[in-house]
């Protein structure tokens, strides 16, 4: 059995750290790879551009996130904390994701032009939320103690699929002013109950420190079983 999951949403950390070499976690990682080609060089381009223009990427795929959820649409993801950070950091789109009655069907009509968009990018992102919710399930289910999320980013899986009784440690390992974001937010947010049970942050940059040792220092422990 794998000691932990290692759940990749950045595919260039990724890349980099296969160039790496071997870490010192190798042995005890399981690794999900995601592809990420859908959301590379196309999330600003085309009538993209007009509903995501001046934020950042991971931004975008917050507000992307949550559009099937503000459709209603049936096969829409469970991630029910994705709205509450986007309202926090995308107030004014999010008033107006809510508040104005077109606001909704109109963005998804402009990102999803078959001429100027990225057709179905809606779906293939509560795809992909949805697959990797249960792949996370799934290690949970066989065992895993030790969770660890590369490049985290906004991910919110650490405070929605951890076990209450604390018995599994989630990791977000992101760039060092990311992950210094994401800690403020989190307990802004009270995204968790109890700052106790809020995830093992890890500020490294991989393409400097190799991941065992960003992993070592933060607790960690490959033999875990």
């Amino acid at each position: 059995m794998a000691t932990a999951m290692l759940q990749v949403i950045d595919a260039p950390a990724a890349t980099q750290q296969r160039e790496q070499g071997q870490s010192k976690a190798a042995n005890s990682v399981s690794v999900v790879q995601i592809d990420e080609s859908l959301q590379q060089g196309s999330s600003k381009v085309g009538c993209l551009s007009l509903a995501t223009r001046g934020q950042p990427t991971n931004y975008d795929m917050l507000l992307f996130r949550t559009l099937n959820q503000a459709l209603r649409a049936p096969h829409h993801n469970d991630d029910f904390l994705a709205a509450k950070i986007r309202d926090e950091l995308i107030p004014v789109r999010s008033w107006w994701l809510k508040n104005v009655p077109w606001a909704k069907y109109q963005l998804r009509s402009m990102v999803e032009n078959s001429r100027w968009g990225v057709p179905g990018c809606t779906n293939f992102i509560d795809a992909r939320t949805k697959w990797m919710d249960a792949a996370v399930k799934d290690g949970l289910a066989a065992g895993i103690k030790q969770v660890v999320l590369i490049a985290a980013g906004y991910d919110t899986r650490a405070y929605r699929l951890a076990p209450a009784d604390g018995s599994v440690r989630f990791f977000e390992v992101d760039l060092p002013d990311a992950s210094h974001r994401k800690r403020a937010l989190a307990k802004k947010l009270k995204l968790c109950k109890d700052d106790a049970a809020l995830p093992t942050y890890v500020a490294a940059d991989l393409s400097v420190v190799d991941l065992g040792d960003a992993l070592g220092p933060a607790g960690f422990n490959p033999a875990q079983v």
